[in-house]
């Protein structure tokens, strides 16, 4: 009799198992997504902090005269004043064409920072003066200056977001 009665051996049954790994995988479906959301929001958030500091630094020296914002004819320019974050190219934030050197400057040299979101893209920078004589500097971010977003100052009520995160 005592061989009749086995004794029932510990362990998870297959079953219990495969409603533990689709918990498991339901979990992840939903973490995953949201952990990338995360992980992209600071990104963004980075690369528009680095947008106002980059604009600050730049308003700083163009009011210490560090940088000449007219051309030979004594007319303002608009130009690229940064150069890309990946390719180092200067170019012009309204034409997307090549701005020439003497109405390019790189205010900031090597402290420019590659953009956190897509390292791909390049930072841009538009100076104007409006009739008044007041300055503004627009940060721009994208492949071609054609077609750059800007992230600073905000295009809609205090918010970067909207132009920037995809």
């Amino acid at each position: 009799m005592k061989n009749l009665r086995k004794r029932k051996k510990g362990g998870f049954t297959l079953i219990e198992m495969v409603v533990v790994i689709a918990i498991v995988v339901i979990i992840a479906a939903i973490a995953i997504p949201q952990a990338l959301k995360a992980v992209n929001k600071s990104r963004a958030s980075t690369d528009i902090a680095n947008a106002r500091a980059y604009a600050g630094q730049i308003m700083n020296r163009i009011a210490n005269d560090d940088v000449k914002t007219v051309d030979a004819a004594g007319d303002d320019t608009e130009n690229n004043v940064l150069k890309s974050g990946t390719a180092k190219a200067i170019t012009n934030a309204t034409t997307g064409t090549n701005a020439s050197a003497g109405t390019a400057t790189d205010l900031l040299g090597s402290s420019v920072a590659p953009l956190k979101l897509d390292d791909t893209q390049g930072w841009f920078v538009k100076y104007t003066k409006d009739p008044n004589g007041n300055d503004s500097i627009e940060i721009l971010v994208g492949k071609a200056a054609g077609t750059a977003k800007r992230i600073y100052p905000s295009v809609d009520s205090g918010s970067e977001w909207a132009n920037y995160v995809k």
